[in-house]
């Protein structure tokens, strides 16, 4: 567990144990108190949870109406871990390919030549979760940079030459009139990591927003609050 959701679950043990212990003169103080303690955790909580961990790239797949969608965020910042193995010059495509675990993403859909930084790396996903190797083609693309990941015999990750560690890795890939079955997709979280970093691929049936998350774990607080005053 990242170490400030841990810290904010220490927090929220210290806030419920003041809450137990603290004399109150009526068991109408205690629970208005035990509303208010739940707000704050939350609050703790999601901040925790959501500040000062670096996840890597992060290709977050839904099926969205008709289409599915990829959606790219984070950033590659350290190749720490992850072993230089040459250049090379090949097409850039946006694909995936589950029973190799291959992905491609670019900011154009269809086949240009890029130079590619190759790195060996020590951890992979064995497929997108079906055997299937049949090479999906992305329709468009609004990608911001190109990367290739392989997890067949090569295992590597290839970064375009020109990319600067750090830099937002942004945009959507769209694979129109499919479904993640069609595409030999399966719902589940896959991993390629280095020391230094990480690539993740999510495939998620339905989209779920985490500011929908947040939101209602914020509504769900103040209205038992509300409702113990």
């Amino acid at each position: 567990m990242p170490q400030a959701c841990q810290e904010g679950i220490s927090v929220t043990d210290t806030v419920f144990q003041k809450m137990i212990t603290t004399p109150c003169c009526s068991l109408r103080q205690k629970v208005s108190l035990h509303g208010r303690c739940i707000t704050t955790v939350l609050a703790v909580a999601i901040v925790a949870c959501s500040s000062g961990v670096h996840a890597g790239v992060i290709l977050d797949i839904v099926q969205s109406g008709n289409d599915v969608v990829g959606t790219l965020s984070g950033s590659i910042t350290s190749l720490v871990g992850a072993t230089p193995s040459g250049s090379t010059t090949i097409s850039s495509y946006n694909f995936v390919t589950s029973g190799y675990a291959y992905v491609g993403i670019a900011p154009t859909n269809y086949g240009h030549s890029e130079i590619y930084d190759n790195y060996d790396i020590p951890t992979f996903p064995a497929n997108f979760g079906t055997s299937d190797t049949t090479a999906q083609i992305a329709t468009a693309s609004t990608a911001s940079t190109s990367m290739w990941l392989n997890s067949d015999v090569i295992r590597q990750l290839r970064i375009v030459s020109d990319y600067t560690l750090g830099t937002p890795v942004t945009g959507t890939i769209t694979w129109s009139n499919k479904t993640l079955a069609g595409l030999g997709l399966g719902v589940g979280t896959y991993v390629y990591a280095w020391t230094g970093d990480s690539f993740t691929v999510n495939v998620t049936a339905v989209p779920e927003p985490a500011s929908a998350v947040i939101a209602l774990a914020g509504v769900l607080g103040f209205g038992l609050w509300r409702k113990n005053r």
